[in-house]
């Protein structure tokens, strides 16, 4: 048995969370023993889930008053002791930013590790100044010589993290297919459950809190179409540093009674079922799990085109500039449409968690000398 140091930055809702939870419970641990790393000693959201798959979490950092950049050395000095004590094979890092390799996974190297995997799970970076530039510059370049293995979600990622997809593998973000398929019976009681009506356009949105989500571009867009569509509603799941913001914009727009925010969810599988436009208005992405979880469920998707074209999986995605007038126009021509279970496509297309996980698990087996 192999002994995986698996890095991820907490296991909140967010998108490289569910990759990584779904990645745990679906890895052989006869043959792969993985310690989920995160940076700080706090309740998250998959932390039951993680007990509940026999995994534990090994924070870097407690919780306290200091200073930001003691924090991160305090980290990066935990993470030192910690691949430093020789138990492991190999750490596994998600990233967003390629800078960020100049940090943990460095650590890990000077710690004397030597199979080292960078799995890029974003597509871009906002407010990219020349100093930034540069970092970028220096990170793609540190990737090359200290990644053993390059994994990414999508072409675009690993554009970003790596500046190529050379020698990049093709990580899919898999999902638990099963979970996510369309069922009608599901929808109607969700509607009922959130006094829905059934002939009520529901937007939804599954996305935490950050300006890379672009929510405020979501409520104005919004209370535009209202002025059309008085007969809609917007979902919005998740929490985040500006949730509070944003539930004082919709105040602002005079269109609080029609948009709910519905905080951290553990059933957005019933909330998607619920749903007819899964709207998604990022300023950036890698290739978004919840797009993939949506299609499965049948539900059309409105997406920025900032986000990769992969996402298209089943040919409900349609892509728009980030023009409130364009996604207005689109919304208010939407009409019912017959919804179809569309996991047999998912599956196919190598979106389910156990073909993800079976390839990690080979590449990582390979990696360290086994297969």
């Amino acid at each position: 048995m192999k002994k995986v140091l698996y890095y991820t930055f907490g296991l909140n809702s967010g998108g490289v969370e569910n990759y990584s939870i779904n990645l745990y419970k679906n890895i052989d641990r006869n043959e792969l023993d993985v310690d989920i790393v995160t940076f700080y000693q706090r309740e998250e959201f998959f932390d039951k889930e993680l007990a509940e798959a026999g995994g534990r979490k090994l924070p870097l950092v407690q919780p306290q008053t200091y200073p930001r950049w003691k924090e991160r050395f305090l980290a990066m000095k935990n993470l030192y002791a910690l691949a430093k004590t020789g138990k492991y094979d190999v750490a596994y890092f998600n990233l967003g930013w390629p800078v960020s390799i100049l940090k943990y996974p460095l650590i890990c190297r000077l710690a004397g590790m030597k199979k080292i995997i960078i799995h890029s799970h974003n597509g871009g970076g906002l407010n990219i100044g020349l100093t930034q530039k540069i970092l970028l510059h220096f990170g793609r370049k540190a990737a090359h010589l200290i990644a053993t293995e390059k994994f990414a979600c999508s072409d675009k990622a690993a554009e970003w993290m790596f500046g190529t997809t050379k020698g990049v593998h093709d990580i899919k973000n898999g999902i638990e297919v099963e979970r996510f398929r369309y069922k009608d019976s599901v929808r109607r009681k969700m509607r009922e459950e959130l006094s829905i009506a059934k002939d009520t356009l529901v937007l939804g949105a599954i996305a935490r809190f950050h300006k890379q989500k672009n929510h405020a571009f979501m409520l104005s867009m919004f209370e535009k179409l209202l002025r059309i569509r008085p007969d809609a509603c917007l979902l919005m799941v998740g929490e985040g540093t500006l949730r509070q913001e944003m539930e004082a914009l919709a105040e602002k727009l005079q269109i609080a009674d029609k948009v709910l925010f519905l905080g951290e969810r553990k059933d957005t599988e019933r909330l998607l079922q619920a749903m007819d436009v899964l709207v998604m208005p990022s300023l950036l992405e890698g290739l978004p799990i919840v797009g993939i979880e949506a299609q499965t469920a049948g539900l059309n998707c409105l997406v920025a085109d900032t986000v990769s074209q992969e996402l298209d999986i089943t040919g409900n995605v349609t892509f728009l500039p980030l023009e409130e007038e364009a996604w207005v126009e689109v919304l208010a021509k939407h009409e019912d449409y017959e919804r179809h279970d569309m996991s047999q496509k998912i599956r196919d297309a190598g979106y389910d968690s156990r073909h993800t996980a079976a390839l990690v698990q080979k590449i990582i087996k390979k990696a360290v000398g086994e297969g």
